[in-house]
């Protein structure tokens, strides 16, 4: 599997460089796809948007992993999954219809945008700060891993919620695919090589590669018959 711009030692990179390195990853996938004629604006907006979250989600397995906090990182990877699907499918959506000239429902976008926002925000702020509050107790106070289960917890809680939204995205993209089949029939084509491109690399030197990569072919399969 190529792990398209995922640089070695990334864990020894500091934390200023992670929008950085997401970018590098993703002009790569532009100008290979550019090359190839098939991006247009909104795709190149979704790719960049993609490596970003992508490489903040790096950032916390690693934080996740040095404070020993694993249940994090388990819920973190299997939302990251979910993440991509949903995007990769959006940025396809999205480009053919704009091809056609066809308009998407605007709660479409409405949610999509959101779902962007609120990944974006709790990745880039919320999760790190609960992570930070960590540090303010000494790791072997009796109280230290009560604390760290409410921690836990509370980012697991909100993580979920934004489950919610994708699941509830993924419902429109249903609907978007029943009303649209012959149109979109290729829409799905390669995903399950696109997602694990450039989500493999969250985990590579994790134990839940394999399942990881086993969740990526079930639902892409399950997208395909959607399509």
């Amino acid at each position: 599997m190529t792990n398209i711009g995922w640089l070695p030692g990334y864990g020894d990179k500091s934390k200023e460089n992670v929008v950085e390195l997401a970018r590098k990853a993703a002009e790569k996938e532009i100008e290979a796809k550019e090359k190839d004629g098939e991006l247009i604006k909104e795709k190149k907006e979704a790719i960049l948007q993609i490596y970003d979250a992508n490489y903040k989600a790096k950032m916390l397995l690693l934080e996740a992993e040095t404070k020993k906090v694993q249940s994090i990182s388990d819920t973190i990877l299997d939302f990251m999954v979910e993440y991509n699907i949903l995007m990769h499918q959006s940025m396809n959506i999205i480009s053919i219809f704009n091809q056609e000239n066809l308009k998407v429902d605007t709660k479409y976008y409405e949610l999509q945008s959101k779902i962007n926002r609120d990944t974006m925000d709790f990745l880039k702020n919320q999760i790190p700060e609960l992570l930070k509050t960590l540090d303010m107790i000494e790791s072997d106070s009796p109280s230290y891993s009560d604390y760290k289960n409410g921690i836990s917890e509370s980012i697991t809680n909100l993580i979920n919620s934004q489950r919610q939204q994708i699941n509830n995205c993924h419902k429109q993209q249903s609907l978007i695919f029943e009303s649209n089949q012959k149109l979109l029939s290729n829409c799905v084509k390669n995903l399950e090589i696109r997602v694990s491109e450039r989500i493999l690399p969250l985990f590579e030197e994790s134990s839940k590669q394999i399942e990881i990569t086993k969740k990526i072919e079930a639902i892409a399969n399950e997208r395909k018959m959607i399509g």
